[in-house]
């Protein structure tokens, strides 16, 4: 027990080092599949980068996911990946291969939202 933890905190230590600049804020209207469960989730992907992606559950509340298998559908394609960490904004997801850079600003380009400033 105390190993799988220590591996969950040397994967999370490995990539809190990545800003949270890389991520860009989108909304994608999607489905999020847990293969293993035989579960697809309906929700939004609200900020996406090459190796991670931000995906909130249309649902009141959100179980704890951490470390689930999970296929995230953009645009007709499914990104394989694993459950980071699940908090209020939703689940932190890391893709098993980082997204090409033409398909990113593809989706970015469909899919990306400015930033409102309030004044």
């Amino acid at each position: 027990m105390l190993r799988t933890v220590a591996e969950r905190l040397k994967n999370l230590r490995g990539r809190r080092g990545r800003a949270p600049s890389d991520l860009v804020d989108c909304c994608i209207v999607t489905r999020l599949t847990l293969p293993d469960r035989d579960i697809d989730l309906e929700g939004v992907v609200l900020r996406i980068g090459s190796e991670e992606a931000l995906f909130r559950e249309a649902a009141i509340h959100l179980f704890d996911r951490s470390e689930e298998t999970v296929l995230l559908a953009i645009d007709g394609d499914a990104f394989p990946g694993r459950i980071l960490s699940t908090d209020a904004s939703g689940f932190r997801i890391a893709f098993d291969e980082p997204i090409g850079p033409e398909r990113l600003r593809d989706c970015i380009m469909r899919h990306g939202v400015d930033r409102v400033v309030v004044v």
